[in-house]
């Protein structure tokens, strides 16, 4: 009977030893799963805190472009009105001296032009001047070229020509 009560205290022991065993692999285990889900934790606020700083530099520089694009976009709006000015001076200008030519020499150095391809700034320039001299310059143009300003002087009148 003392032998059963050694085999059972044994077989308890082993029992418990077993358990004991099994219980510390388990929370071996669970140690390392927490581990684990630490480090993937520390990864993941390391690269949230990297994207949040990507993210600040990336608006800065946004910001900086939108800037810069205004700035450019205001240089762009002052610059084309100093050349509208420049250009409205020149036709002024230009206004003047043909008003007073002789519109048989107008009309020459008209033709000219338009021979050389620049019908569009004989048209610019005929349509500033005085109605009298361009009717009078119109007349002493070839028939063609007075026939291709007189249709661009229509086609402008057009509300949709814009």
């Amino acid at each position: 009977m003392f032998k059963k009560s050694i085999y059972i205290a044994l077989f308890i022991c082993s029992v418990s030893h077993a358990i004991i065993v099994q219980d510390s692999g388990e929370d071996r285990q669970k140690q390392e799963i927490l581990r684990l889900k630490q480090e993937l934790n520390d990864f993941y606020n390391q690269k949230e805190v990297e994207y949040q700083q990507r993210k600040k530099e990336l608006e800065e520089l946004l910001s900086k472009v939108e800037k810069t694009k205004q700035e450019i976009e205001a240089t762009k709006n002052a610059n084309q009105k100093i050349l509208d000015d420049i250009k409205a001076e020149v036709t002024s200008k230009t206004s003047s001296i043909y008003n007073t030519m002789k519109p048989k020499n107008s009309a020459e150095i008209f033709d000219k032009m338009i021979a050389e391809g620049k019908i569009q700034d004989v048209f610019d320039i005929i349509v500033t001047l005085k109605t009298k001299n361009a009717t009078d310059i119109l007349k002493f143009l070839s028939v063609e070229n007075a026939a291709m300003i007189t249709k661009m002087m229509k086609d402008s009148n057009k509300p949709n020509s814009q």
